[in-house]
């Protein structure tokens, strides 16, 4: 265990697209994703739009060529899809990265 706490959550812009079809980036919206030791929970208003199993996850990268945007985490899962979540800042985005890094041991 590293003794890093890995819960952690706070609103960010999410968006998604499958690896195969690059060209099809969905909209930004506004999300409260909510991290713990099992899930990457992602809620729109009080009820679970989606639910990812940190089991699930295979590659973390910070998008430093800001492609898809400023402050950008892309996760990409195990069922070919990247999910795209974009932190409040530089600070919250190494917050998020260090507890990914974390529960996922990439």
């Amino acid at each position: 265990s590293s003794g890093i706490n890995a819960e952690y959550g706070g609103f960010v812009n999410r968006s998604t697209q499958s690896i195969s079809r690059r060209k099809s980036l969905r909209p930004w919206k506004r999300r409260l994703a909510i991290l713990d030791s099992a899930n990457l929970s992602v809620f729109k208003v009080e009820t679970v739009e989606s639910l990812i199993p940190i089991s699930s996850i295979i590659d973390i990268q910070v998008d430093q060529k800001r492609v898809f945007g400023k402050n950008v985490i892309v996760i990409r899962t195990d069922d070919n899809r990247e999910h795209f979540f974009q932190a409040a800042s530089e600070s919250d985005l190494n917050e998020w990265m260090v507890r990914l890094e974390s529960l996922t041991n990439l």
